[in-house]
């Protein structure tokens, strides 16, 4: 798991995938954040307050946070990268983003606190009545197998069955935006290699599906560069492609997704044959001692073989073992 997370977190971290996500994703396509307007911040926030006269800390980390200029107002998005369904991310997306809230007041009281410019009410609260924060939004992004069943938003984790309807009114509600990778419909509003990444990880279960994907899309995945090519392999849990991966390097430097992806299904149709054989000869073996048992006069052991589709020894092992 912990190899999954830091691949997620190296492979969003690239300003022009993170651009691509949000316009992908959150502009459905069209292009308002580009790349020179992504610009990193801390992912650490750390906590501090006083219980009973001791300092207690705590620290918050969150997988990917950016500052994204539109225009000429700042937002601050975030990445929750998740491989399996978290049944709490509502309230976990809510902790995540009242943190970073949180820290954005602590920076202006430290420097209301600093200049001294506030009196009254605003130094109490150590704010000033004109002042506004810097927004946050949240998208999970969630690259499971299964189907997304967990709550999408705060309210599906309360118990409202006997809750007034004024009271539940009341009650605010928290969101969650969630890309679901593999049941995304959209790739086209992808224009970096998240429209491959993304698309190999919704394909890949199926074999004649993952084939048609690669064929259409041959020309990007000969060419993956070598965090995408690591994402694909670690997330799609395929130690074929990890080990692979030297050996689908090109002259260029970039990963050749398609080679390694030959040698795997090659690898993997091979192992199906044998297991096939395997199964077979099973069969064969069982069908041979009934044969054996019901003492058919006539029979030679070449015609139990051939019927079976076994070996001569083979039926001498299940004689010896018969009459053992």
């Amino acid at each position: 798991m912990q190899k999954k997370d830091v691949l997620s977190v190296q492979y969003f971290e690239d300003a022009i995938r993170f651009a691509d996500l949000i316009n992908g994703f959150l502009f459905r396509g069209k292009n308002v954040v580009k790349e020179s307007q992504v610009r990193e911040c801390n992912r650490i926030i750390l906590k501090k307050q006083k219980r009973e006269g001791r300092l207690k800390t705590a620290m918050r980390i969150r997988d990917v946070i950016r500052e994204v200029q539109i225009g000429n107002k700042v937002v601050m998005v975030s990445l929750e990268n998740q491989a399996d369904i978290h049944y709490a991310m509502p309230v976990r997306v809510m902790d995540g983003d009242c943190a970073v809230y949180t820290e954005q007041l602590r920076k202006r009281g430290k420097e209301h606190k600093e200049k001294r410019d506030l009196t009254g009410a605003e130094y109490l609260s150590g704010f000033g009545k004109e002042e506004t924060l810097i927004p946050v939004v949240t998208v999970v992004v969630y690259f499971g197998k299964d189907p997304w069943d967990g709550p999408g938003n705060l309210k599906e984790m309360l118990d409202l069955s006997d809750v007034p309807e004024e009271l539940e009114a009341a009650i605010n509600d928290y969101s969650i935006h969630l890309l679901d990778v593999r049941r995304y419909e959209h790739l086209e509003h992808f224009q970096t290699d998240l429209r491959y990444v993304f698309g190999f990880l919704q394909n890949e279960q199926d074999g004649k599906k993952l084939k048609d994907f690669i064929k259409e899309n041959r020309r990007a995945l000969e060419h993956l560069a070598e965090d995408a090519y690591d994402f694909i392999s670690v997330i799609s849990q395929s130690e074929e492609l990890v080990m692979m991966k030297s050996q689908n390097q090109n002259e260029e430097g970039d990963y050749d997704m398609c080679k390694g992806l030959r040698e795997w299904m090659a690898d993997e149709r091979r192992q199906g044959e044998e297991k096939g054989k395997e199964i077979g000869k099973e069969i064969g073996i069982r069908l041979a001692k009934q044969v054996i048992r019901m003492d058919l006069t006539g029979v030679s052991r070449e015609e139990i073989a051939k019927k079976c589709e076994i070996t001569i020894e083979d039926v001498d092992q299940i004689l010896d073992d018969e009459v053992a």
